[in-house]
């Protein structure tokens, strides 16, 4: 009956026009602590396919390998299961202290490797809440705080935007806001949704003719 009543408050069925422009784009990965299935659907709407992957399943099979993901790193409803249910899928506090847990899962080097490796690092109404994610963040570099920006809702409590800052920059534009943005970036440069950025540690090689 639990699993039942989840699935009815977590089941999307429609989702917003912003959701659609920021699922267009190709980013090097998706991470979120939603249980829902607002990426997949987004991106499904605009003919795109985003595969829902979670921390029980292997990363070398979904990493690197040209597919556009969504690592769910709290559970997916979709992948929901009495087994799981108290494990990977964290719904209470105490199955964020389970071995199951996201610093304890082989994908947290990926997402390690994600942060370091990637040209910019965008939250979108995130609070900081999940204290795993927090950990990893303090941890890391100033370079990772410049390449780190939180669009979050126009009016923050003070509170929120104080926490927030110590990670990187905040733009208090909401979801409306960074979508316009983000459609307005897609129009000046169209393959902007289907290329990731140039490689920068190759060089051509230019033959000689010899």
């Amino acid at each position: 009956k639990l699993i039942k009543l989840l699935e009815r408050k977590y089941s999307l069925v429609s989702v917003s026009d912003e959701h659609k422009v920021i699922c267009s784009v190709k980013w090097r990965t998706i991470y979120t602590t939603n249980y829902d299935n607002s990426i997949e659907l987004s991106a499904k709407q605009v003919d795109k396919s985003i595969e829902k992957v979670t921390l029980d399943l292997d990363p070398k099979q979904y990493y690197q390998k040209g597919k556009d993901i969504c690592v769910h790193i709290n559970g997916s409803i979709e992948s929901l299961t009495a087994e799981n249910l108290n494990t990977s899928f964290k719904l209470s506090d105490s199955s964020y202290i389970s071995p199951d847990s996201f610093t304890e899962s082989t994908w947290e080097y990926y997402f390690k490797y994600d942060l370091d490796h990637c040209s910019a690092i965008v939250f979108i109404g995130y609070s900081m809440y999940d204290i795993e994610i927090k950990k990893i963040l303090f941890a890391q570099s100033q370079e990772l705080k410049d390449k780190t920006y939180f669009v979050t809702r126009s009016n923050p409590t003070i509170k929120e935007n104080y926490n927030l800052k110590k990670f990187g920059t905040v733009f208090t534009i909401g979801l409306n806001g960074f979508a316009q943005r983000l459609s307005e970036a897609i129009k000046n440069n169209p393959l902007i949704d289907t290329q990731l950025p140039p490689i920068k540690a190759f060089r051509k090689y230019e033959s000689s003719g010899n």
